[in-house]
């Protein structure tokens, strides 16, 4: 659904930003972003040259001009892996070295994708200095308690659309609601098909 970004902070606290991503913004239209939203309150998904984590001009190419986008407004910075980034050494270092590289002091979110299992992302997480982005609801064989025990000082936890039409189930709003107290620092961020439905249910939920 559009909303304005006024209507939307009105609701909500905090938006998962893509603006980046493809290409760097222009300035009039990033500083409108800034003017509009409140302190901390956007993620921003590193360009896609970063996120793929090659060493290179492009890479540091399109580095340089994302810091061009850090601002107090910005209250994380995520890096979206491809799959070909596979639990690896060379990948884990290489990780690191990337959260290292971004000058930005907003947290530094790490979402993986491709074969990675929770125990070790989370731990290739920990060690570079990241935040893990996890969807709870990605394997229906492991149990909700395994992501309500997960032991870390802060998890991003992003559902994805995983099939669905519609907005998120009773039950499925009842487990967001627990896993929002289950690490001392939490965010709940959703992609689904009906997220503005949905992020609002879920901020209910956890504020009643």
């Amino acid at each position: 659904m559009r909303v304005s970004r006024a209507a939307y902070f009105a609701k909500l606290d905090y938006l998962e930003l893509a603006l980046w991503y493809e290409r760097p913004v222009k300035s009039a239209t990033w500083k409108r972003w800034l003017d509009e939203c409140p302190e901390g309150s956007l993620g921003l998904l590193a360009p896609k040259a970063v996120c793929a984590m090659r060493p290179g001009k492009a890479f540091d190419d399109a580095l340089a001009s994302f810091a061009e986008a850090f601002a107090p407004q910005v209250g994380a910075i995520i890096l979206a892996t491809p799959p070909a980034f596979s639990p690896s050494a060379h990948n884990r270092e290489a990780l690191k070295r990337v959260v290292g590289s971004i000058t930005s002091d907003a947290p530094k979110v790490w979402r993986p994708s491709g074969l990675w299992d929770l125990a070790t992302a989370l731990k290739t997480a920990t060690d570079a200095g990241a935040i893990l982005s996890w969807d709870p609801f990605s394997d229906l064989t492991v149990p909700p308690e395994t992501y309500e025990a997960v032991e870390a000082d802060a998890m991003y936890w992003r559902p994805s659309g995983f099939g669905r039409k519609g907005p998120l189930s009773p039950d499925h709003l009842d487990r967001l609601a627990a896993l929002s107290e289950a690490q001392p620092t939490t965010w709940i961020v959703l992609a689904t098909a009906d997220a503005w439905k949905d992020a609002k249910r879920v901020r209910e939920l956890v504020q009643s």
